[in-house]
């Protein structure tokens, strides 16, 4: 692949533009661990906390969206676990 040079075309040069001059665009699709990782903390915290653990493992490997969701799970399953196990320990729950 040739450098990008400022020359001008011909009139008789018809061949299509290199692609290397247009943005590539690039479609990732999200994760659906961590998708069901965010949504399951606010219901099922333990379910939630793995599965984004699990979200966040595979998004390091195949650069897939949902980062930030798997990590939000991951913070909102941990916080929701600890405020269940004190509300139970506490004893007043009754």
């Amino acid at each position: 692949m040739q450098p990008y040079c400022n020359r001008r075309r011909r009139k008789d040069d018809r061949s299509a533009p290199s692609s290397a001059n247009f943005p590539t665009v690039v479609n990732r699709k999200w994760n659906t661990f961590a998708i069901a990782g965010f949504v399951l903390s606010f219901f099922l915290s333990v379910a939630g906390v793995v599965l984004s653990g699990i979200a966040l493992s595979q998004i390091r490997k195949t650069g897939e969206r949902g980062r930030a969701l798997a990590v939000a799970g991951l913070g909102i399953g941990l916080v929701a676990f600890v405020l269940t196990g004190v509300f139970i320990a506490s004893g007043k729950h009754g």
